[in-house]
């Protein structure tokens, strides 16, 4: 066994605990079995490995395709209301990153570039970078935020399930199966989501794997020009790569490092969550939109695992998956800006 290549291992654990997930009905046990599958192989002696980008880029353009396929001409008559909504996200992350970074330095006792990072929510792989850039402390960057990332992965499918009273874990099928699926319409599929990856990443925009993809597909949805939605097989397994990387995130780090980086942690979650329901209950009142699609709008996980929950339980995914879009550009692209000024301004000082 220890013979086998780390990287397929790391799949190999992370498809063990999505099939050991999906027979205890659990909700969204491709993403959350194949996370616990693979933190379980980093507890063991045998080699496991960091997910290769360029994997993790296929399942992206699968989710974002996905997404996108779930916008329809209906939402053109809500975007007013979308606008007022939107306008909300960055008193949001200003609200929250405030907040985290008044929590982390002053009672967790973090250095201020490190805490800054800590409290911004989402983009662990760009702040990740920006934290070896201004020399904060990576190390406990990526725990902190990989933590955060788990914690909400894991409860908000249970959260948003007994909203709706409705058992996410039963549901099986979420997309045509695959056998119901022109070969043709599969091509077009790939070919919408390759020429989407590959003209946002020549903008040189962040998140170019699921945002081309999403926008194309969200542009031909709305015309009702798309083929199909991607077949459910696919979406697995997207959603088996996707729970297999952030699983990954955890790799050398002993069970007694995460339990105290979670410790250390309560507290913010408890703020980050209680500014994010006060959110999503102000912007509920506001423009009439249900809470839960607000609340997954809002919610401080990735766009890719929220957007997934919305699918799943039938909510407004075009609303959830722009609110995301929208702080994922804020967050990856002014936030690094911003935290790269306040560093070499300290540096003159």
């Amino acid at each position: 066994m220890s013979k086998i290549h780390p990287t397929i291992l790391t799949l190999i654990a992370g498809l063990s605990g999505g099939i050991f997930f999906n027979y205890l009905s659990m909700p969204l046990p491709w993403v959350l079995g194949s996370i616990f599958g693979v933190i379980c192989l980093t507890r063991t002696n045998l080699p496991s490995a960091k997910f290769p980008r360029k994997y993790l880029n296929v399942a992206r353009v699968i989710i974002g395709l996905a997404i996108g396929s779930q916008f329809s001409p209906d939402m053109l008559d809500d975007l007013g209301a979308y606008a007022t909504s939107l306008s909300f996200i960055p008193i949001y992350i200003l609200t929250v990153t405030g907040a985290g970074w008044i929590y982390f330095h002053y009672l967790m006792k973090l250095d201020p570039r490190t805490s800054f990072l800590c409290s911004t929510p989402g983009g662990i792989a760009e702040l990740v970078l920006v934290g070896e850039d201004i020399k904060a402390n990576v190390p406990q960057l990526a725990l902190i935020q990989g933590i955060r990332i788990l914690i909400v992965v894991y409860t908000l499918p249970f959260l948003a399930g007994h909203m709706k009273d409705m058992d996410v874990g039963a549901t099986k099928q979420f997309m045509p199966s695959i056998v119901e699926s022109t070969p043709l319409a599969i091509i077009l599929l790939a070919l919408i989501g390759m020429i989407g990856w590959w003209s946002f990443s020549k903008l040189r925009l962040p998140g170019s794997p699921i945002i081309g993809p999403m926008i194309f597909s969200a542009a031909l949805s709305i015309s009702g020009l798309l083929p199909q939605e991607p077949p459910d097989e696919l979406f697995k397994v997207a959603q088996l790569l996707l729970g297999t990387s952030i699983g990954c995130f955890f790799i050398g780090y002993s069970l007694s490092q995460m339990f105290i980086t979670a410790l250390k942690s309560v507290g913010f979650l408890i703020v980050l969550f209680s500014l994010t329901g006060a959110c999503a209950w102000a912007v509920n009142q506001i423009t009439g939109f249900s809470f839960l699609s607000v609340l997954l709008a809002y919610a401080p996980g990735g766009q890719a695992e929220t957007s997934i929950i919305a699918i799943v339980l039938g909510e407004n995914t075009g609303y959830v998956a722009l609110h995301h879009l929208i702080r994922l550009f804020i967050i990856v692209g002014l936030i690094p800006i911003f935290a790269r000024w306040v560093w070499q301004k300290t540096q003159q000082v």
